[in-house]
This record gives C-alpha cells, structure tokens and sequence, in this order.
C-alpha cells in the first residue's frame, strides 16, 4: 500500500482557500433601509410640489391652446365658435351650464346664432360640438375681465360675451401656483406664471 508523504510538512490541499462569500447582516439591512425611508420623507413634499406645479402648467396650456383652437375654426369656417363652461362634458348629450364652474370641463362648437331660435352661448338646435375638455384635476378656474360661463369668436376672430365685446383672463390655481390665461379682444391668448392663495 502507498502513502502520501507531505513535503517539508504540508499536507496536501493546504495551500488552497476557499474563497470567503460575505453578505449584508441583518444590522446593515436594517441601516441601509432606515436611511432610505430618511431620504424618501425628506424628499416626499418636494415631488408634491413639482406634481402642483407641472399639472397647473398643463391645465393652463389647455385652456390656451381650447382658446387659440376655437379662434382658429371661426376664422377657417368663417362661422361663430363658441367655448363654453359645461358640468358633464363627456356626457351622451353635453350642454354648456352657466353654474358650471370651468374646472369641471368645457366644449367648443360652432355656434349657429344666425339660425332663427339658436341661442348665443349654447349648445342647441343645429350646433355642432368641435372639441371637449376635460376636468382639471385639483385645481380652481376664476375668471376676470367681463368673461363669463361662454365665450364666443366672430368669424372676424374677436372675442365676444354675453356682454359683448370682450377681453379679459382665466386663472387656473392650485395653491401655490397658477396661471393666467389672459385673452384680448381680438382673441389672441397668453400665458403667464402666478401665484395663489
């Protein structure tokens, strides 16, 4: 029978290590975890915020862009287009409401006021809706100047009421932030960055 005899007193395999695998201890897990909910408390009211402010910008750019679209349509058909505050604009029949607050929604139609029992402002007879908006989420719409729940353009694009001729702003806010959509009485609509309370 053989023997293996160690050479200058090594046994064999000895110089060979097992690689060592290490990994996090329940300790450390427990750290790391800790100050990962730290930072996302810390940084939770920021991203609100942003969330506040990127949606009022939106809504803002909606209400333009209803605004410039409607102006656009009059002077393409050379009819009347008329956008008007609606409290279910998604509804099988939609109507414009005159309690309805802009924040629930709107439409945009042509508005047939030469048609004899058509009513300036309204959705009846043979109007017909062009575009819808929808609800905007959280925030609040006022309106200044002389405008009011309609707001029409002449085929000539100027920017009429139920007062008339008219100019004036919608302020969308979500507290801090707003924005104003200031429309002139040739229909043209701006933008700008507010504040509200």
């Amino acid at each position: 029978m053989t023997t293996v005899t160690p050479l200058l007193g090594l046994t064999p395999f000895a110089n060979m290590r097992h690689p060592v695998r290490r990994g996090l201890t329940l300790i450390e897990l427990m750290v790391g975890l800790a100050m990962m909910a730290v930072v996302l408390a810390l940084s939770a009211p920021q991203f609100t915020q942003w969330g506040r402010s990127t949606r009022v910008v939106t809504q803002g750019a909606d209400i333009q862009s209803a605004l410039a679209y409607a102006r656009s349509e009059s002077l393409r058909r050379g009819v009347r287009v008329t956008l008007c505050s609606s409290t279910d604009p998604r509804a099988a029949t939609p109507t414009c409401s005159a309690a309805a607050a802009w924040a629930s929604g709107w439409l945009i139609f042509v508005d047939n006021v030469q048609v004899a029992g058509n009513v300036a402002g309204t959705l009846d007879g043979s109007d017909a809706v062009l575009r819808i908006g929808d609800t905007l989420s959280g925030s609040s719409v006022t309106t200044g100047g002389n405008l009011g729940s309609w707001i029409a353009h002449t085929p000539q694009g100027l920017l009429r009421t139920a007062s008339g001729a008219a100019a004036g702003s919608l302020l969308v806010c979500q507290a801090p932030y707003a924005r104003r959509v200031t429309v002139t009485a040739a229909g043209h609509a701006v933008t700008a960055a507010e504040t509200c309370t």
